[in-house]
């Protein structure tokens, strides 16, 4: 009975758990400017998500670096709290590391977590979230738009796509950094989201994004594979 109980919780814990690697390439006045990988495992209890960036062709001609970003928590009340979370930017020998504390931020998370947590609901609904990256605090709103078709972004027509724009308020804290100052709207920079609907595939992803620069017009992220654990 008692190894009948063991082999019940191990095959529980299989089925509650998932793992997922996604890369995505970002392209911007016809040209591959970034690589970028999205390395995530959860389960009901806890998570890790790690995102990492890597610039490419002509934009790493002007800023060859690597970033990470991390972030491991746990779920409460079905909503992520941040337990460790730091930011890493590797610029030839030079490594530059900043460690994000939560612990006196009542409700607020980093960037992973937030995208861990779209990405993991699949209900599609208008939600904010309060965001704390260092220097900053942010208000991010991810707008619903609606179901659209795989046209919209020139996939084929039977894909059907979770469409959100999504916009950045800051709280506190000045409004400078990368993002920022090349996004066209720096008051409030829309971004554009498409996630995939889980009854059309086996996992939910973001399978395609867009925004609007000052430096390189619109730059799209696109998915280009994936390698999945459930």
């Amino acid at each position: 009975m008692k190894i009948f109980f063991l082999y019940l919780c191990c095959f529980l814990f299989s089925i509650s758990a998932r793992a997922e690697v996604v890369s995505y390439q970002a392209f911007g006045a016809g040209m591959h400017l970034m690589d970028a990988t999205v390395d995530y495992t959860t389960t009901p209890q806890e998570y890790q998500i790690r995102l990492t960036t890597q610039t490419r062709g002509l934009l790493s001609f002007l800023v060859d670096s690597e970033s990470v970003f991390n972030s491991r928590g746990i779920w409460k009340n079905k909503e992520p709290k941040v337990i460790e979370s730091y930011m890493e930017t590797i610029n030839g020998d030079r490594i530059k590391r900043r460690n994000l504390t939560f612990n006196d931020k009542k409700n607020q998370l980093d960037y992973p977590s937030v995208f861990l947590d779209r990405l993991l609901d699949n209900h599609p609904q208008t939600k904010d979230y309060i965001v704390f990256d260092g220097k900053r605090t942010l208000k991010i709103t991810f707008q619903y738009e609606g179901i659209v078709s795989g046209s919209e972004i020139g996939y084929s027509d039977d894909l059907k796509l979770q469409y959100y724009t999504v916009t950045v308020d800051i709280l506190v804290g000045k409004k400078k950094g990368w993002f920022f100052n090349r996004m066209k709207d720096k008051s409030s920079p829309p971004l554009h989201l498409y996630f995939n609907e889980t009854r059309y595939a086996k996992n939910r992803k973001l399978v395609y994004a867009a925004f609007d620069t000052a430096l390189f017009g619109q730059i799209t992220i696109q998915e280009v594979n994936n390698a999945t654990v459930d």
